[in-house]
């Protein structure tokens, strides 16, 4: 259009009212119009190529910092009232700790394409993190205070605890004294003490768990003390399969073969505790707060056998014999809430359910939209493991706008190339558009030749 006028205005003009034009005026005006339009472009271009990298590669937040600082403390613990779809913009632990955990989770879907998060979700209750650094199928334990998350071998026998701080985002190991087979079995209420089954093991094993559960049929009850690194050996407690502390830390229930017994940190077998046909020793969280009480569960729980609900969760007295409450169902038992409460996973999500009768609470429930699998598929959470010194003083909040920290590195990555594609493809989108503008100095050449005449 603009060209259009300047012609029009040229064409109307009497060549005679003007002195005559220099030799070569056209040309240079021309070239000076032309050298103006690529230098818009130009800047232009830089301008955008620089919004483009810059989205690329800071993302939604901030770059990581390469020494992360100690996470923030946070007062009280809150679990969301849902969990956060799945997303590969969950930042990592390395990248932004947490000050502590209130439960760890494996989040995820392989219905068609496998894709697979564990997650660490803070005390706040909205913030999530990725364990980054954790292989798949690594044997891994959160301490009861959710500080921490101590890691062995999975496909050959163990040298070294990997123990990562979960408020720093930083790694330690403590040696043992020789490699064994081992089995993380339970964290004191206060986090120092982790109880593991541990026995000699040689070579290596493909077989996912083997190691592990050679470790629980033969091995020796042992404790890991966090402060230190020191282990000690609870003589004469042999296969070990699973194991609870008591409230204050100074003993422990354990299952050694088919038998349930409660034993001092010495290794002293203090008593026997009767449990049902079929039934043993709930891992991890069998202790009631009060010290009273010890769930149990079906051995099996594929055949159910010894109950008529394959999740059904039963109680014995640890003290006396004495009136128990009824049993509970529950697809995972994940702590006690109180003497008279317990967390546990159902089919409705994560539930508080009471033993002297009354309905259960549901207190946070996964999300039910398709987010994983590219939005194909909903999500599954499982391998669920909670702080469980946390839950007695737990809330609830809203689950809406989670804090997923910075974007990881892989992801920054992405952004970064797919930008400067863009970038390049936006680049040769303007290298093609220079035809329309040498036909338009063409033109201007022309109008300007023909009024020289």
């Amino acid at each position: 259009m603009t060209d259009q006028r300047v012609s029009e205005l040229f064409r109307g003009a009497d060549p005679g009212d003007g002195p005559a034009l220099p030799e070569g005026y056209a040309e240079r005006l021309v070239a000076v119009g032309r050298r103006g339009v690529r230098r818009r472009r130009a800047l232009g271009g830089s301008v955008v190529l620089v919004v483009l990298l810059a989205v690329g590669l800071l993302g939604l937040g901030p770059l990581p910092s390469r020494s992360p600082q100690p996470a923030t403390a946070v007062t009280g613990v809150s679990l969301p009232d849902r969990l956060a779809p799945f997303s590969f913009r969950t930042g990592t632990i390395g990248d932004a700790p947490l000050d502590r955990a209130v439960m760890i989770f494996e989040y995820g879907s392989g219905e068609t394409i496998n894709v697979w998060q564990r997650l660490a979700l803070g005390a706040d209750g909205n913030s999530y993190r990725q364990l980054d650094g954790i292989p798949p199928g690594t044997p891994w334990l959160l301490t009861a205070d959710g500080r921490a998350v101590v890691t062995t071998e999975a496909s050959r026998a163990t040298s070294a605890f990997t123990v990562l701080d979960l408020s720093t985002g930083l790694r330690h190991q403590f040696r043992l004294p020789a490699p064994v087979a081992v089995a993380l079995l339970a964290s004191s209420p206060d986090g120092r003490y982790v109880a593991y089954s541990a026995t000699p093991y040689q070579g290596s094993s493909s077989v996912i768990g083997e190691v592990e559960q050679t470790a629980r049929e033969r091995g020796t009850l042992t404790l890991l003390d966090l402060t230190d690194g020191r282990t000690t050996t609870v003589t004469g407690v042999e296969a070990v399969s699973a194991a609870a502390f008591s409230p204050d830390g100074g003993s422990l229930a354990v299952q050694s073969g088919a038998e349930t017994w409660i034993v001092d940190r010495a290794g002293q077998r203090l008593r026997r505790v009767a449990t049902p046909g079929g039934f043993v020793l709930a891992p991890r969280v069998a202790w009631s707060p009060d010290g009273r009480l010890l769930a149990v569960q079906p051995k099996d729980s594929f055949s159910g056998t010894g109950a008529s609900d394959p999740y059904e969760v039963r109680f014995v007295d640890a003290v006396a014999d004495a009136p128990v409450p009824p049993p509970v169902s529950a697809e995972q038992l994940l702590g006690w809430r109180s003497p008279d409460r317990v967390l546990a996973l159902t089919l409705d999500g994560i539930s508080e359910l009471p033993l002297r009768g009354g309905d259960p609470v549901v207190l946070t429930r996964p999300d039910r939209g398709n987010s994983c699998e590219y939005h194909m598929q909903p999500c599954l959470a499982l391998e669920i493991r909670a702080a469980t010194a946390l839950l007695p003083t737990l809330t609830v909040r809203s689950g809406d706008d989670p804090d997923r920290g910075p974007w990881p590195a892989p992801v920054r990555q992405v952004v970064a190339v797919g930008s400067l594609l863009a970038a390049a493809l936006a680049g040769v989108l303007v290298w093609r558009s220079r035809p329309r503008w040498s036909r338009a100095g063409q033109r201007g050449r022309m109008v300007l030749a023909k009024r020289r005449r």
